[in-house]
């Protein structure tokens, strides 16, 4: 489920924005949201679960879970800024900032946050196919109370960051 944020009612910061030359525009963008996406970013890493998330295997069994990749060292921020003139329904300035589970190295993210029905897991041992009942895994919430507990002060932040970078150049 993603959602975003959209600011608006910075017209004045955007005009001012455009006015400073690209370079220095883009990389101006590109830490407000930078600055603000880590503020999501390590609130949901405190609230995410601490476990490792790799199984141990012995003679084709699972007898345990050693320390493998832990979720909340695996949340991590995208951003992107760009200049989209042109583009049908975007502005000349388009940034996109993203908090989110780098699922190369961890795949259970969503399922952590959602929770998990029982359910049905077939595994080849050897060659041979056995089938093992999952229990389901009860949700625990932490990437949408992330964002509801520092969402506000992200866009404060970046709010905040953009109009610094327009002042200092005036």
């Amino acid at each position: 489920m993603a959602e975003g944020i959209t600011i608006k009612g910075l017209d004045e910061i955007a005009k001012r924005l455009q006015a400073l030359p690209e370079k220095l525009r883009r990389k101006s963008i590109r830490k407000a949201l930078n600055d603000g996406t880590e503020l999501v970013r390590a609130e949901a890493a405190r609230l995410a679960p601490s476990g490792g998330t790799g199984a141990v295997m012995m003679a084709g069994h699972i007898i345990g879970f050693d320390g493998g990749p832990k979720l909340k060292d695996n949340i991590v921020t995208k951003v992107s800024v760009g200049n989209t003139e042109g583009r049908a329904g975007m502005s000349d300035i388009d940034a996109y900032a993203r908090v989110g589970i780098d699922y190369k190295k961890v795949k259970h993210g969503h399922l952590v946050e959602f929770g998990a029905k029982p359910h049905k897991i077939k595994i080849k041992i050897n060659g041979k196919t056995i089938t093992v009942q999952h229990p389901g895994a009860k949700k625990q919430p932490f990437m949408r109370p992330a964002f509801d507990n520092k969402g506000s002060d992200a866009v404060n932040t970046m709010t905040t960051q953009l109009a610094k970078a327009v002042e200092e150049e005036v």
